[in-house]
């Protein structure tokens, strides 16, 4: 399915659940996990972010997250019958997140996994440049070269700990020029406010081994939302929906499954 600007997949019947995905990604990668809440009893819909997969490059970037939230309001707009729940996984969790701000009548719950909102932590503006200068300075030495200003980026933004040889990580440097130039202002300089946040029907939703980052940013944002981040036991993996959707599908389906049909 198409739009006249974004790529657009759905499978299954039921509840309309928008899966958003993350920096380097595209939904291709959200494939098995868009199945997995097929099988639970959803309508899963997910979508390649402009500048990302399948969808326009026109107008991108420069339009940053208000851009990124008009399309999936749009999108859902389009696709759903009523308000949709929405699942954003890490840069995606951020975007989610704006979404329900700007436009809480169309989402009847949105979890953010593991979002990666730099933004909102005290040393935002440093975390910036530890996590953008590597990348910025590869450019600047080979302009263009947006696969090693990627590497650079996931090294930074990983402490180190990335494996640059996964399979997964070599899927998503086709998206390499969106993570740096697009999902690196998003997750770093996207500012949310608690008297926004205290409203939305949203929770921030982490994994029980969760990174120290990503840790930080999911308290603070429980702090502006006024509730409790929700810590799912048992999972150490922050692409736990790249790697095994069938367990977050287990996890998540759940609690979605308590609101009432949309």
């Amino acid at each position: 399915m198409t739009q006249s600007y974004l790529h657009i997949e759905q499978i299954g019947d039921g509840p309309a659940l928008v899966l958003m995905h993350g920096a380097g990604e595209d939904s291709s990668l959200l494939a098995p996990q868009a199945a997995a809440f097929a099988r639970r009893g959803f309508t899963t819909i997910r979508y390649d972010r402009r500048g990302t997969g399948r969808s326009t490059r026109e107008g991108w970037p420069g339009g940053g997250m208000r851009q990124h939230v008009e399309d999936a309001a749009d999108l859902i707009r389009s696709t759903v019958d009523g308000p949709a729940r929405v699942l954003g996984f890490s840069s995606g969790g951020v975007i989610a997140l704006a979404l329900a701000v700007r436009y809480p009548d169309l989402v009847a719950e949105t979890i953010a996994w593991e979002p990666a909102a730099v933004s909102v932590l005290p040393d935002a503006d440093a975390l910036h440049e530890l996590i953008m200068g590597p990348a910025y300075a590869h450019l600047a030495a080979h302009p263009d070269d947006w696969t090693g200003a990627y590497d650079r980026l996931l090294t930074a933004m990983s402490g180190g700990e990335a494996d640059l040889g996964d399979p997964t990580v070599a899927a998503m440097r086709r998206n390499a020029e969106a993570a740096v130039r697009d999902d690196a202002e998003v997750i770093t300089r996207h500012q949310f406010r608690a008297d926004e946040l205290a409203t939305v029907p949203a929770v921030v939703a982490v994994g029980s081994g969760v990174a120290e980052l990503l840790a930080g940013v999911a308290e603070r944002l429980g702090s502006l939302m006024g509730r409790p981040v929700w810590t799912v036991p048992g999972i150490d993996d922050h692409e736990i929906y790249l790697h095994q959707p069938e367990v977050l599908a287990d996890a998540v389906s759940g609690r979605l499954h308590l609101l009432k049909s949309s």
